[in-house]
């Protein structure tokens, strides 16, 4: 199934290249999208880059590239291929007007994706009071013997939280967290090195271990690459998610 979306990525890949002709752009980049904005999916919406549209009706809390009608979604690392250069990313969503539908747009930014570059394009923020974060995702193998993981709070509810990696079963408490008070919308600046085996990824209020708000198995593989995403409860809850994904490193 993603080969077509590839084909449908790369067709207006195509038209992107050929439109941004004299607009500063050269060769393409690569991107993918996570929606981490509760209640988006209450209207048909789309995430576009320049004239490229990437993704359509992503349920919440997943991530991927997809057509529309589709929402598949995909964690293995692939990304949609648009024009490099600065670039507009907007997010837009459907909405009846009488008997038409109309397009509207949420949010725009404008953002330089450098040549050969991989972002993820993350969606936050209750809707409709949507924002929109532009990671670079950096495209390194982890050195011999580990794997890579980068976190991203990407939960407008959470407040400030404390990140723990513990032995499957173990509880944070007692246990030393790898962020502590990691506030909405930060990313780790660097990624982290570390052992492959059976770990537990802990998400907790900050300063209060016994205030587990998500926990999940994780099972990374040696030389890969993973983003960690906190995301908001879905409407209508009060779990958060935790959303890890390879990236693209992990298919080299």
């Amino acid at each position: 199934m993603y080969k077509k979306w590839r084909s449908f990525c790369g067709i207006f890949a195509l038209s992107s290249s050929l439109l941004a002709v004299g607009c500063g752009t050269s060769g393409n980049t690569f991107v993918r999208a996570v929606n981490a904005s509760p209640g988006l999916t209450a209207y048909a919406y789309y995430i576009q880059v320049g004239p490229v549209q990437v993704a359509f009706d992503l349920p919440y809390g997943t991530e991927g590239v997809t057509q529309p009608g589709q929402n598949k979604t995909d964690t293995s690392g692939q990304y949609c291929p648009v024009g490099a250069g600065i670039q507009t990313v907007e997010v837009f969503f459907t909405k009846n007007v009488g008997l038409k539908k109309e397009n509207i747009g949420l949010i725009l930014v404008k953002k330089d994706l450098v040549k050969n570059g991989h972002y993820t394009i993350v969606s936050v923020g209750t809707f409709p009071h949507v924002h929109l974060l532009v990671l670079y995702d950096q495209n390194i193998r982890a050195t011999s013997g580990h794997f890579r993981l980068r976190v991203i709070n990407a939960a407008a509810s959470s407040g400030g939280v404390d990140v723990y990696l513990t032995a499957p079963g173990a509880s944070a408490a007692g246990s030393t967290p790898i962020l502590t008070n990691f506030q909405f919308g930060e990313v780790t600046q660097t990624y982290f090195e570390l052992i492959p085996g059976k770990y537990e990824l802990q998400i907790t209020a900050a300063g209060n271990p016994s205030n587990v708000l998500v926990e999940e198995p994780f099972t990374p593989v040696v030389l890969r690459t993973y983003s960690a995403f906190v995301i908001d409860p879905a409407p209508g809850s009060s779990q958060f998610k935790l959303l890890v994904t390879n990236e693209e490193a992990a298919k080299k």
